[in-house]
């Protein structure tokens, strides 16, 4: 019972699409339906719509056994890379979102389409957190000459940032 006519068909008319960055996000996007991104890379460009939110895959310290945080992320550069084998290289593992972390942002999606809100300092810490770390993919055409900035962009999953807090200290 698979068609192409199907995929398209339901991706762009479900109330909410959840899955990880291939083409049929891309559907999805082009028929304004919100998107759940799974395992959302690179870890720090963000190319969904304000409607949506995204979940990063995390980086691992081999040696040391612990994640990374952003700000060594940032500090280290580390975002630059954009192949598997050269965080090998440095020690460094990339490691896919698991099904605690999926969950966690479909509740938050689910929170987001029902118009269900962050409180006023949750929503200013995950704002902070996005504009310190993050940049958006910038998108120009011949019909839109004006560059889009973080507030016009989707946002990380609030409960995603909660379990991995790590994320935002050091």
């Amino acid at each position: 019972w698979h068609s192409d006519f199907m995929d398209i068909y339901l991706a762009s008319n479900c109330k909410i699409f959840i899955g990880g960055p291939s083409g049929l996000l891309s559907v999805s996007h082009i028929f304004n339906v919100p998107v759940a991104a799974t395992n959302y890379w690179p870890v720090t460009t963000v190319s969904i719509p304000l409607n949506s939110l995204f979940i990063p895959k995390l980086m691992w310290l081999i040696e040391e056994k612990r994640f990374l945080s952003y700000k060594e992320i940032k500090d280290h550069n580390l975002d630059m890379y954009k192949y598997k084998d050269e965080y090998i290289l440095k020690g460094i593992e990339i490691i896919e979102n698991d099904n605690d972390d999926i969950k966690l942002l479909t509740e938050d999606m689910l929170d987001l389409v029902n118009n269900k809100s962050l409180s006023v300092k949750d929503e200013n810490t995950r704002d902070k957190f996005m504009n310190k770390y993050f940049v958006v993919n910038k998108y120009m055409n011949k019909y839109n000459k004006k560059h889009e900035d973080l507030e016009n962009s989707g946002k990380i999953s609030w409960r995603f940032l909660n379990k991995h807090s790590f994320l935002m200290n050091k």
